[in-house]
């Protein structure tokens, strides 16, 4: 079995189990099908997948790329968080336009994802781990700062950006196109792209000709801190707008590793998924009122990656080509 067909196994797979799930819900599992249907087909809810696919995508192509070369961080939940209240504090504290909540986003987002890195690239600590606790790190900085400095009125909550600060559904699609054709492009037709995919399955052969391990490390932490620093500022402008005190984290950043490793690794692979996911999470919605807790498309999502992974281990293709 081929890699796209790998992929197209998993989804199935994924949407298989889903409507066997639905088979003790009153809905019957018909209700996940029809639900998909009902997005595809209506406007308004297209509109719904599109802002939410953008910050999905544009972290999981930032993902996809750290995985190539074998940086396995899933901290991209914390860098969007604080990217995203980065640009909020610009708009609306601030009150600066133009381009700085999108080089704020940018820069906030590089240098939190830097953190990992630097961990990994000089102490040899696994980025798996530095990078989740990150996460809660930054989850407990915004809730700080909510409550705090940046609280707006009787409510712990702060300020909203305005109508004409949010960013048109195409032109957030659009930013994530560019930003995954970008970073494909960056890994297929440059030399720090080139190491990087090297390093992620030869390090002995890429160390010897191509680069050092800690500037491979380190270029893959800022490229996909950068991307989720941009994903950050595309959920602020798309449907976040601002903030109040969370339990949890949103899971936006979550589901952009998830995309990264159903698309293969692949930027552009991350788009598709990411493209997928928002839909599921649009058809949960309109599923919630029948019955169907919102698990339901988290469930398939997860089963969908579970089963491309497997058949693509199975196949024994690898993750590199």
């Amino acid at each position: 079995m081929g890699r796209l067909g790998a992929v197209a196994a998993g989804i199935a797979l994924g949407l298989l189990a889903g409507m066997i799930g639905l088979l003790v819900t009153q809905p019957g599992p018909l209700a996940l099908p029809r639900s998909l249907a009902a997005v595809i087909t209506s406007p308004g809810l297209l509109e719904n997948v599109v802002r939410l696919a953008a910050p999905i995508a544009v972290a999981g192509s930032g993902l996809a790329l750290a995985y190539r070369a074998g940086f396995i961080t899933i901290g991209s939940e914390g860098q969007m968080l604080l990217a995203s209240l980065a640009s909020l504090y610009v708009i609306s504290y601030l009150g600066v336009g133009g381009p700085g909540p999108l080089l704020a986003a940018l820069s906030v987002g590089a240098l939190w994802g830097l953190i990992p890195g630097l961990l990994r690239a000089y102490a040899g600590v696994n980025e798996v781990l530095s990078s989740l606790m990150l996460n809660y790190i930054a989850l407990s900085t915004v809730n700080y700062l909510v409550s705090t400095s940046l609280r707006e009125g009787a409510f712990t909550q702060t300020r909203f950006i305005g109508e004409d600060k949010v960013l048109a559904a195409p032109l957030a699609l659009g930013i994530a196109v560019l930003a995954a054709v970008g970073m494909e492009s960056f890994l297929r037709y440059t030399m720090p792209g080139a190491a990087m995919q090297a390093y992620g399955t030869a390090p002995r052969m890429a160390r010897t000709y191509l680069s050092t391990d800690r500037r491979i490390i380190l270029q893959a932490a800022l490229a996909s801190g950068a991307a989720s620093g941009l994903a950050g500022f595309l959920m602020l402008t798309g449907f976040q707008r601002g903030f109040t005190a969370m339990s949890v984290t949103p899971g936006y950043g979550y589901m952009g590793v998830l995309a990264a490793w159903l698309g293969l690794k692949s930027p552009i692979g991350a788009l598709g998924a990411a493209l997928l996911f928002s839909t599921l999470a649009t058809a949960g919605f309109l599923l919630q009122p029948q019955g169907v807790p919102g698990s339901m498309a988290l469930l398939v999502q997860a089963l969908a990656v579970l089963g491309t992974v497997t058949l693509v281990s199975r196949g024994g293709r690898g993750w590199s080509s």
